[in-house]
This record gives structure tokens, sequence and C-alpha cells, in this order.
């Protein structure tokens, strides 16, 4: 995978928290940069401080819409807040989600719950990314379930 070329397709990694903001891997964290490896790009590519101990970030809702709206792929972090089973639970959460690219274009995903359980099977979320940015119609994914 990681000679593969670049497919230039952009990843959203977020999830919903409680109070209705979004929760998302600053730029310097290891998912955007598994993302990468995969083979895609990671939307914000300078988001948070390398500094900072923590590597996640909340923001607002319309924040992240325009931040996001354009990206090719949303994967929703079911891991914190709990997975999600469709397209329209995501859309349920915040309607704003029914405007997104990768939602109109059936390309929403989430993570299982046992998603930072495995530490040692980074290679295989990793794996499971490129299935998805390269379109290779292997959909037998170990940490991510596409969202209908």
């Amino acid at each position: 995978i990681s000679h593969q070329e670049n497919t230039g397709k952009t990843v959203a990694f977020f999830y919903l928290t409680a109070n209705g903001s979004v929760n998302v891997r600053k730029s310097f964290d290891y998912v955007p940069k598994m993302i990468e490896l995969a083979g895609g790009k990671y939307v914000f590519e300078n988001l948070g401080d390398r500094d900072s101990r923590a590597s996640t970030m909340n923001m607002q809702m319309e924040d992240f819409y325009v931040a996001e709206k354009d990206a090719d792929i949303l994967i929703y972090n079911g891991t914190i807040e709990g997975e999600l089973n469709s397209v329209d639970e995501l859309i349920a959460k915040n309607s704003l989600f029914a405007d997104f690219k990768a939602v109109q274009s059936g390309d929403v995903y989430t993570t299982g719950g046992n998603f930072y359980q495995e530490t040692s099977a980074t290679c295989d979320f990793i794996e499971d990314l490129n299935k998805i940015l390269t379109d290779s119609g292997d959909t037998d994914y170990r940490f991510i379930q596409k969202l209908k």
C-alpha cells in the first residue's frame, strides 16, 4: 500500500459529541497519518498545535461544515459516542450532513467500537482505508462499516 500513488481523495474522521459539537483529530495525530499511508488526504492540513498533548479538538458544526462538506469520504468515529447504523442516523444528528458530498455519493462509513482496543492491528485499519480510497470492490473490512 505504501508504494501506491496517493488517490487525492479527501477524508474526514470525526464524531459528534453529546452537546452537538464535532470532535476531529488534529492534523499531526496518528489517524490522519494512517489516512495518508492508505492513499488519502486528511481534510485538515494544519489543524491544532503540534506542542499540545491533546490529539483531538472540538469545533462547532458550522465550522466543520465549511471545512468538510466537500470531503470525498466521511468516517464517523463510532468508538466514543457509539456506532451509527445508517446515513439517516447521521443526518438525524444534524441535518447539515444531507448537503455533504460524501453523503450524497454514498461514501459514509463508521468505525466499530473496537477501533482503539486493537492497536496491534493498525495495518488492518490502513488496509480498510485503502480499499475504500481505491474503490477496490473489496468490502471485507475489519474496522470500518459502510453506512447505507
